[in-house]
């Protein structure tokens, strides 16, 4: 009697458990595309390069994670590797945003660039040399031709490096 009593209770006790394993597994069941960063990434940087597509339980998947990248799309925030992405984490936003483009002419001393790279612009006329524009945008970069995104505030002050030919760009950041 006591070992059917025994079996009894094991029965219930496992039929429960496997309920219970059951429903667990019903909800990791559905899964989403989540596109997730492969590397870390900088604010402003390209995303194109640097995502991968993955299949998220969707009870993990955060709300809005995107399936795909927007075109020119880029990192609005820094990014630690294996970030799942959502619109609010992405923006097409070329930083140009409230910024001044400026031509930069092709004899100005600068590393090799392309656009997207990040640059400090200096004025060499006087020593020490004196910071005018901080963490720039190249925009364009296209056979030698540069234009860089400068504020507003930093528009004079570049421009004046420009004209007397005492600009500098020091790559800081290269996309």
């Amino acid at each position: 009697m006591t070992a059917v009593a025994v079996a009894a209770a094991t029965a219930l006790t496992t039929s429960g458990l496997l309920s219970d394993a059951s429903r667990a597994r019903a909800e990791w069941k559905p899964t989403v595309d989540v596109m997730v960063t492969t590397h870390q990434i900088s604010a402003g940087n390209d995303l194109a390069d640097v995502t991968a597509l993955e299949r998220w339980p969707a009870a993990l998947a955060p709300r809005g994670a995107l399936a795909e990248i927007p075109a020119r799309a880029r990192a609005r925030i820094d990014l630690a590797q294996g970030t799942p992405l959502t619109a609010e984490l992405v923006t097409t936003d070329s930083g140009t945003r409230g910024r001044v483009v400026l031509a930069l002419p092709s004899d100005v001393v600068s590393p090799p660039l392309e656009a997207g790279d990040r640059v400090d612009l200096w004025d060499t006329s006087g020593v020490p040399a004196r910071l005018v524009a901080s963490d720039a945008l190249v925009a364009r970069h296209r056979g030698g031709a540069v234009a860089v995104a400068v504020t507003m505030a930093e528009q004079r002050a570049t421009a004046g490096a420009v004209g007397a030919g005492s600009l500098v760009v020091s790559l800081i950041e290269s996309d």
